[in-house]
């Protein structure tokens, strides 16, 4: 079986050991750009309530600019601030069990890593939460389209659809481009996974460990 991960909110807890201190940054760049800041925590608070109801970060700041009626600069600001690049500062954590599930799959499946983001900041943050590279045979980084790169798997594989099984936390990034080419779909609530992030007739399993991938796999297997 061919299985392809998603890293952020999949393997990596982005939205709980990154974003946070990357909103905090912003936020103190704008506020010195003139964002005008009565209570820094409370504010703060409405970022990351913004955060875990977008599907993007950057869509979560444009939301926050508008409700604050920050300064236009303030957004660009906070843009690049967060993604050119971020500077991880804090201790990065994997999602639980994640080193442990992959060690163990990667011994009886082949894995492959399809990620949206610049590849060397992509990599920083496995590195600094122990998932190591060797454990997928494929690693792919994309601007968020997915459905090209999971095309491009199967005509290099030669594995069939319905022999893929691709996991991760938003289902209309992640999941709805491989249900349209006949994958298997898992969706992992974690992070914004825990909110609404698309079709659900396009998730075909849900787990809110990792650990309960494996049991789904073996099934699969006895098929």
């Amino acid at each position: 079986m061919l299985v392809i991960f998603d890293l952020d909110d999949t393997l990596v807890d982005t939205s709980g050991s990154i974003v946070p201190g990357l909103l905090k940054k912003a936020l103190y760049k704008m506020e010195k750009m003139g964002l005008p800041i009565v209570n820094f925590e409370e504010t703060y608070k409405l970022m990351n309530r913004l955060s875990n109801n977008h599907l993007t970060t950057k869509a979560a700041l444009k939301e926050f600019v508008e409700l604050t009626g920050a300064p236009p600069e303030c957004y660009e600001m906070g843009l690049n601030e967060i993604y050119n690049p971020p500077l991880f500062e804090d201790p990065i954590s994997p999602v639980d069990s994640a080193k442990e599930v992959l060690e163990e799959l990667a011994l009886s499946h082949q894995l492959v890593l399809v990620t949206a983001g610049k590849e060397s900041i992509q990599l920083e943050k496995m590195k600094k939460a122990g998932i190591e590279v060797s454990f997928f045979s494929k690693l792919y980084f994309c601007d968020g389209n997915k459905k090209n790169i999971y095309n491009t798997l199967v005509k290099e594989t030669g594995i069939s659809p319905l022999n893929i099984i691709v996991c991760g936390d938003r289902i209309s990034f992640d999941l709805t481009p491989a249900k349209e080419l006949g994958f298997k779909t898992v969706h992992m609530r974690w992070g914004r996974g825990l909110g609404n992030t698309g079709l659900k007739k396009d998730v075909d399993y849900t787990i809110l460990n990792l650990n309960e991938l494996k049991q789904i796999l073996n099934n699969l297997n006895n098929v």
